[in-house]
């Protein structure tokens, strides 16, 4: 399952999940982050102002919230140490909080 490639570093295979949402998940998650960048950037602009200011921090935050939430994760566990670790979908690589190794991912259908 797991290949060590040297004593810090381990590569795995992970099969990707499939998503049910198809085409219009797909639109969906696009316009929502496009929303979510467009409100940060109006935050931005109302942080210029003083009386702005705390709805500005306000959007930003929430168009920030937005925009990351529409990139799509998956869990992954380490190889070494079985801690479950949220990775985004087709990432190359993470290390793990615990065991500190670095683990090469191999995505597959």
């Amino acid at each position: 399952m797991a290949e060590i490639i040297t004593d810090n570093v381990m590569r795995m295979k992970v099969k990707r999940k499939k998503t049910r949402a198809g085409i219009f998940g797909t639109i969906t998650r696009f316009f929502i982050g496009l929303a979510g960048a467009v409100i940060a950037l109006l935050g931005g602009v109302l942080c210029l102002t003083i009386i702005g200011i705390p709805f500005g921090i306000g959007a930003i935050l929430m168009g920030g919230g937005m925009f990351l939430g529409a990139f799509r994760r998956q869990q992954v566990e380490c190889p070494v140490c079985k801690k479950r670790v949220t990775v985004l979908t087709d990432a190359e690589d993470f290390n793990c909080p615990r065991c500190k190794k670095a683990v090469i991912l191999d995505w597959t259908e």
